[in-house]
Parts: C-alpha cells; structure tokens; sequence
C-alpha cells in the first residue's frame, strides 16, 4: 500500500507556524497532536442531562463549552490596558497603537484586538464578557504542568496529583439521562479537563484526504484472518453509526479549514437533539516567542471564525443558552524578548461569549503594570477557578458545596464571580 493511499491534511498553516515558533513544550505538543491527526475535536459527556429527555424544546437546555487555548495567550496583546500609565513603558516594543484597536469601555482603559471582529460584534450585543489579570493557581510557567492544573481544578501545590478532571467531577453531579447519539460518537481519549469516570465521547473531523479503502470495505471486512463469517455485526454498526455522526457534524461544513470543521461540527452535535450539552475543546499555537505580532493576529483571527462557525451552526435558539469559556494556561511577559515575541508569564485574559453571557463588560481587578510579578509578569488577581464557579453556579445550577469540595477540591477560599451569566 502506498503512502499516498494515507495522505491527510496538514494542520492549518496558521496554527502550524505559531506552535513551531514556540518554545520546546510547544513543538513537542504539536508534534503530539498531528500524530493523532488532531487539531481541535470535540470531547463530550456521553450522556444528556435527564431534562433533556423531558418533554420540551431542547434548544431552552444549557450548554456549556470550554475552549482550552494552549500555549499561553498573551492577554496584554489580545486586551491592552492603553490607559495604564505605564502600560506603554512597560510594554515597549509590543505596545500597541491604540487608533489600531478596538475601544471596549468609554474610558478608553481598555481596548481589544481588531482580529476577533466576531466577538467585538458580540461584546457590544452583551453577549460577550473578558476575564482579565487571570490564570490558574499554578505559578510555574511550564506548558504542561499549568495546562494540567487548569484542567484538574486543584490548588497550585497539587501537582499531579489527580487523575480527573473538574469537567468530569461536575457531571457526576448533573442527573443522568439517555445516552448521547446512542453511543454513536467515536469514542477516544478526551483532554484531562474531561476524563475520570464519568463517561466520555470525542469526536474530530476526518483528516484523511483520500483512500483506497472504502467505508463499506470496512463494514463487510472479517474481524479476523481465517474467519469465514462476511462482517462483524458489533464493528458494521458502530460504523455505520459513526458514519451517520460523522455526517451530521460536517454537514455545511465543506472547504472549512480542519478546526472550522471541528467547531461547526460541535456546534451541529450540541445542537441535536440526542446530542451533548457539556463539551470541551482545544485549540494550540498560542505560544508566541517570536513574531507575536502576525502569529497571534492569525491565531485570534482562527479562534474568531471557529467561535462563529460554532454559533452558526448551534443556531440563535441554541446559543441563547450557551456559554463558551476560551481560557489558557498562563499569559506572558510584559516586556518584549528582543525577537517580536515574549516569554512564559502568568496574568492572562479570559474570553466569554453566548447567548447566556452577561456581557458588554471587562471583570478585572487591575493590578496595573507599575509593579510586575517577579519584575516580568502582570499579576494574576483572578482564579480561574474562579471563573469556573461563577459559570457552574449560575448557569448551571452547581452549590457552592459541591464546587468547593467536589469539583474544585479544596477550594473553599475561592468565592464564585458573580454576574457572568444573565439574570433568567
């Protein structure tokens, strides 16, 4: 069999190059990811809440979606404090001129990235919010361990030392219902965020450009050599089933880049009726050591149309109770390194957008930039833990009990924000 039998479609260029102008970690996460032919999938719980399975409209359901952008998204770039005394000597070569941005509060404090048009249309709507001065507990600066520990949900010093997810820890607390597409989702690995033992199913746009081996070859092959038998009934329908997933997901979604695809499609399964409510997805190439300037605007740009895509699909009703949270696992330095980029930080922003967002807002309690963590780093004010419990609680019903103590263990000291979500 030929090589080309198996091409497949490389990453998008434009997350190719940010993650390969990273450092080590990040090369080394992408390589990972191309391996499983993987660039953004979907992850989601395999079972609809019981009140899905009520009678009633199932767009009025709450959904929820979490956006893991790995690599450390540099906050200061995508949301700039222009009216920070010191922001521009601080900043220095990465200041951002302010006639190129966009305003986001009549004072002029803030402004946001002219790359994400979608969500500036959202945040004027106020269904789109911004988190800043956040990031997980974990103060490290490592791609991998910071990555883990916004995933897990644990305090900074619980390095590894869970196995599940804060994702997976919230639906064993949501009652369960029929399962999701009737098991019809490939199942994978999900990302940490989402495994422990709840049940999971992911699910990724077909990278395979061509093949010699048909679907229905598949369908009447042996499950052995030797067997006489024509097909095996098990494999045949859980191909065909994910087949007819498969075809749901990408419907309308032709000549979309890989990660498009990946969104629309999480935005069409979210959408049905038997499909997933709670999900995660992942996105990488945020790591911008060098050339920041045009690597990041393309990554921003990237994660602007997949958010729309996503919308798009969901549809107005859907999305009317939707809640997508894009969080990352650190920021970066204030000051440039000398090659149009900047290095591992901490304080990052968040990005809020939905139907349910209480938005129009930027949440900050601004340390400002007159004093940096460690003489390089704007300081995190904010948790995502946080975040998260702000979102679980008043989007989805969650007790300050059972997120202190449950899905965030201990973390009592870690009040919810409040006001992110829409008064019902």
């Amino acid at each position: 069999m030929l090589h080309s039998d198996f091409e497949h479609e490389t990453i998008d260029p434009r997350i190719q190059a940010a993650a390969e102008e990273g450092c080590d970690e990040s090369r080394l996460y992408i390589n990972r990811r191309a391996l499983l032919g993987v660039t953004a999938s979907l992850s989601a719980w395999a079972f609809l809440p019981r009140s899905a399975s009520a009678a009633g409209s199932n767009l009025s359901e709450k959904r929820l979606l979490v956006v893991l952008l790995q690599g450390g998204m540099d906050g200061l770039h995508v949301v700039p404090p222009i009216g920070d005394p010191a922001y521009h000597g601080q900043r220095g070569m990465m200041a951002l001129d302010a006639s190129k941005l966009l305003p986001l509060d009549p004072s002029n404090y803030f402004y946001f990235n002219a790359s994400m048009p979608n969500f500036y249309k959202a945040y004027g709507q106020g269904q789109a919010a911004i988190v800043h001065a956040i990031a997980p507990p974990l103060r490290e600066r490592s791609h991998f361990e910071c990555m883990y520990n916004l995933e897990a949900g644990l305090p900074g010093q619980q390095v590894r030392s869970s196995k599940t997810g804060w994702m997976n820890r919230l639906l064993g607390h949501l009652p369960i219902g029929e399962n999701v597409m009737s098991n019809g989702l490939q199942l994978g690995n999900a990302p940490l965020i989402l495994t422990g033992p709840q049940p999971t199913l992911s699910w990724t746009p077909d990278r395979w450009a061509a093949s010699t081996i048909s679907t229905q070859s598949l369908y009447d092959a042996p499950i052995a050599p030797g067997r006489t038998d024509k097909t095996d009934p098990v494999l045949s329908d859980l191909l065909s089933r994910g087949k007819s997933i498969r075809e749901m997901a990408l419907a309308a979604s032709d000549g979309k880049p890989i990660v498009n695809a990946a969104f629309h499609g999480a935005g069409n399964l979210m959408k049905a009726p038997n499909g997933p409510r709670i999900s995660a997805m992942q996105i990488v190439g945020f790591d911008t050591h060098v050339s920041e300037t045009g690597g990041l605007a393309n990554m921003l740009s990237s994660l602007d149309s997949c958010i729309q895509d996503f919308r798009n699909a969901l549809g107005d009703d859907a999305w009317a109770n939707t809640v997508v949270a894009c969080v990352s696992e650190f920021g970066r330095t204030v000051h440039d390194n000398g090659r149009n980029g900047t290095d591992h930080g901490v304080g990052t922003a968040a990005l809020l957008i939905g139907g349910a967002v209480n938005g129009g807002k930027v949440i900050a309690d601004w340390p400002g930039l007159a004093k940096l963590q460690d003489d390089r780093d704007l300081v995190a004010t904010t948790c995502t833990r946080a975040l998260f419990k702000g979102i679980l609680r008043d989007h989805l019903g969650i007790t300050r009990d059972v997120l202190d103590n449950d899905i965030f263990p201990m973390s009592a000291d870690v009040s919810p924000m409040n006001k992110l979500i829409k008064s019902a």
